[in-house]
């Protein structure tokens, strides 16, 4: 019987063992023909050549972070582009304001490093370990989103290699078709990306701010837990003034004791970490410390010269540490389409709503968020909901909203508020239900949007299906734009080389 080593599973994931994450059959999932780790375009060229002639799928992985394992290709050949770690400046690019030329398989904290040395930052997500390709390529929020654009907007140009085996280089100019498609159309649905040249901020003066809020109480904090997330969340909470001058994300969580020691069997928690460059963000943050005064939030702020200083010191700022890990997900395909190269979870396993500024200025949010940690704290089950606040749909971004070169959906481009409820808790159907009336669109690179149920949590308890249905065309990117994508794709890659 054929054996896959550990050996083998490590040049496929970071982590060099078995990911229960994945699937409950996991090695059908790991198990990929060939893997290729190139060191240059040239090597790209010939992998995808090779599987061409041999009638191979090729899939492509950066760093692996991609939660719904969308970069596996099972008997295909698995291209990881780690090893392609160039970097450079080059001053002529971006009408002469300067980019940052990087090979595609560096990671945030490598490519923060190398703008540091340049006096520039550029624009990311939270986590340095993620790749600047997917996390560019699929749409990207982060902290200053809000006041640079999302990821796609901070892409400059890019070298490709298409399922014929060329290598182009693709900007508003050349190949503007496929240069609208790949930022926002489907990760590797069109090809190897080998290089990209990213956006180069300058650096303002004061450096960056990273700051943060906590907020705790246990079960019989009800009322003082309802109180937290108005003042924060309602329609006259905090949030409704956050604006294009700082980017951040809340994490709402309950955990259930174990122990009859701890007062009333459950604990809740609320952090947030917002962060802005210069002194832009300093009048806004301040006014949180107003809004929820007497409910005995703990306050933070470290001040940074470069935010490469700032990403190596994120070890002072996770809330997740003390949160129960997901154990076990399902898988299941979705059908014949081509722009999606692998098969999304089941429903519940990174379900995510965009949501726009009228549903926070409405209350809709927080009437969510209250209805969601009551079932929880009631059920004594494990929750976590991500709130991230760093896009372009809040007050001061409405130029970076005034675009249609990206494939991004709509929703997306006005979304004030990201939630992703991966971890609702307490009774699913019900909170699942609550935050995904609160927006038409998911962001298809952090969300799950199948039909079914699925297990996860401690308790393995069921979850309802994801929002959407899986009518994920709509939900990702709405039947028009999908209806163009598949066009390209046809055009592009007529034999399904990127697809699984």
């Amino acid at each position: 019987a054929e054996v896959w080593q550990p050996e083998c599973a490590a040049s496929l994931r970071n982590n060099p063992l078995p990911d229960p994450l994945l699937a409950s059959n996991e090695q059908d999932l790991l198990k990929a023909a060939f893997v290729v780790w190139p060191l240059t375009t040239n090597h790209v060229q010939e992998a995808v050549l090779f599987a061409a002639r041999h009638r191979l799928c090729v899939a492509v992985i950066g760093t692996g972070h991609d939660w719904a394992n969308r970069h596996s290709c099972p008997d295909g050949v698995y291209i990881r582009t780690s090893l392609l770690n160039s970097h450079s400046f080059d001053p002529s690019l971006d009408n002469g304001c300067g980019a940052m030329e990087f090979g595609a398989g560096l990671t945030f904290e490598q490519a923060h490093s190398y703008a540091a040395n340049h006096g520039r930052f550029i624009a990311s997500g939270w986590c340095p370990t993620v790749g600047i390709a997917g996390w560019s390529l699929s749409g990207g929020h982060g902290p200053f989103a809000p006041s640079k654009g999302l990821g796609v907007d901070n892409l400059v140009q890019a070298e490709i290699v298409l399922a014929n085996g060329s290598a182009v280089t693709v900007n508003s100019t050349h190949h503007p078709e496929l240069w609208k498609a790949m930022r926002g159309g489907g990760g590797g649905a069109w090809g190897v990306v080998t290089k990209m040249a990213l956006r180069a901020h300058p650096i303002e003066d004061g450096g960056f701010t990273m700051a943060t809020a906590s907020f705790r109480g246990d079960g019989c904090d009800r009322a003082v837990l309802n109180r937290t997330v108005e003042a924060i969340y309602g329609k006259l909470g905090w949030a409704t003034s956050v604006n294009s001058t700082l980017g951040g994300y809340g994490l709402i969580a309950t955990s259930p004791s174990f122990f009859s020691l701890f007062k009333c069997h459950a604990t809740w928690s609320i952090d947030l970490i917002y962060a802005w460059p210069g002194d832009s963000g300093q009048a806004v943050w301040d006014q949180l410390a107003d809004k929820t005064d007497g409910l005995a939030g703990k306050f933070t702020k470290k001040t940074y010269g470069t935010w490469w200083e700032a990403v190596r010191a994120t070890d002072e700022f996770q809330p997740y540490k003390d949160l129960p890990l997901i154990e076990r997900i399902e898988v299941d395909a979705i059908g014949d389409d081509a722009i999606l190269p692998m098969p999304y979870l089941k429903g519940g396993a990174g379900p995510s709503v965009l949501v726009p500024l009228e549903k926070l200025e409405g209350g809709d949010v927080a009437s969510a968020l209250k209805d969601q940690l009551a079932s929880s704290l009631t059920s004594h089950r494990a929750s976590a909901v991500q709130i991230f606040q760093d896009l372009t749909g809040n007050r001061g971004s409405e130029h970076l909203r005034n675009r249609d070169d990206t494939s991004i959906s709509d929703g997306l481009r006005t979304a004030a508020l990201h939630l992703v409820f991966s971890a609702a808790g307490g009774h699913s159907r019900d909170a699942d239900s609550a935050f995904c009336k609160l927006g038409a669109n998911a962001y298809q690179a952090e969300a799950s949007f199948g039909a079914g149920a699925g297990k996860f949590g401690m308790k393995q308890q069921e979850v309802a299906q994801a929002c959407g249905g899986g009518r994920w065309k709509e939900t990702f990117w709405g039947e028009e734009l999908y209806g163009e994508l598949n066009e390209l794709k046809s055009r592009l890659d007529p034999n399904k080389t990127f697809w699984c």
